[in-house]
């Protein structure tokens, strides 16, 4: 989540608003914006777990979802 909130500061730093420097003339703002966005996606989708790694992270916790069983 670092990248992406550095990112949106970093882009309002050398934006139009909200005091930025003004640095990005118009419609390439938006297109800085856009690319950015697309960046952060396709990078956090290659981070996600695959089902298998997911089935077995879910399987190592398994018995907190049994809370209320294991007391008894």
């Amino acid at each position: 989540m670092a990248p992406w909130l550095g990112g949106h500061v970093l882009i309002g730093a050398v934006g139009r608003y909200g005091g930025g420097s003004n640095l990005l003339p118009n419609w390439i703002d938006i297109a800085v914006v856009i690319v950015f966005a697309l960046v952060i996606f396709y990078w956090s989708v290659s981070l996600s777990l695959n089902e298998e790694t997911s089935a077995k992270e879910v399987a190592k916790d398994a018995h907190q979802m049994n809370f209320e069983t294991a007391q008894a």
